[in-house]
C-alpha cells in the first residue's frame, strides 16, 4: 500500500462519516455522537499529515519556505475553526449547524481533492522508498 492509497482510504471513511452525520438531523443525540466520531477521525488525519508526514518530507526535501505542506496547514486551521463552531451548534442544536456542516462538507471535497493532486504525489516524489515505508508504518500504526 502507498501512502497516498492509505490517506485516500482514510478521506473515503471521514466522507462517509460526514455523510452519516448529515443524515441524522433528525436525532440529536445521535448527531452529537457521529460528530465527535467524525471530529476525532477529522483530527487524526490532520495529526498525521503535520505529525509524521510533514517533518518527514520538510526535513527530506529542506524545504524552510512555504509550499503545499504549508497550504494544507492552513487549511487545517480553517477545518478546526469550522468543527468547533459546529460543535457549538449541534450541542445548542442551532438551526444553523446544517449550514456549518454543508461549509465543511464542501471544505473537506476540496481540500481532500488537493490533498490528491497535489500533497501525496509530491509527497512521493521527495521521499525515498525507505522513507515512504517507514511513514506508512506510522501511519498504520497509530490508528
Amino acid at each position: 500500500m502507498k501512502i497516498k492509497d492509505f490517506m485516500t482510504e482514510d478521506h473515503a471513511r471521514l466522507d462517509q462519516a460526514l455523510h452519516d452525520l448529515m443524515i441524522a438531523g433528525d436525532d440529536p443525540a445521535r448527531q452529537i455522537d457521529l460528530f465527535h466520531l467524525f471530529r476525532a477521525g477529522v483530527e487524526r488525519h490532520m495529526a498525521w499529515e503535520e505529525e509524521i508526514l510533514f517533518p518527514c518530507i520538510e526535513r527530506r526535501s529542506g524545504m524552510h519556505m512555504p509550499g503545499p505542506s504549508s497550504l494544507v496547514k492552513f487549511q487545517h486551521q480553517q477545518i478546526k475553526a469550522l468543527l468547533e463552531k459546529l460543535s457549538i451548534q449541534l450541542t445548542r442544536r442551532d438551526q444553523e449547524a446544517e449550514e456549518s456542516q454543508k461549509a465543511l462538507s464542501l471544505l473537506l471535497a476540496r481540500h481532500g481533492e488537493e490533498e490528491e493532486k497535489v500533497l501525496y504525489p509530491w509527497i512521493n516524489l521527495c521521499l525515498c522508498e525507505a522513507d515512504r515505508e517507514e511513514a506508512l508504518e506510522k501511519l498504520q500504526r497509530s490508528m
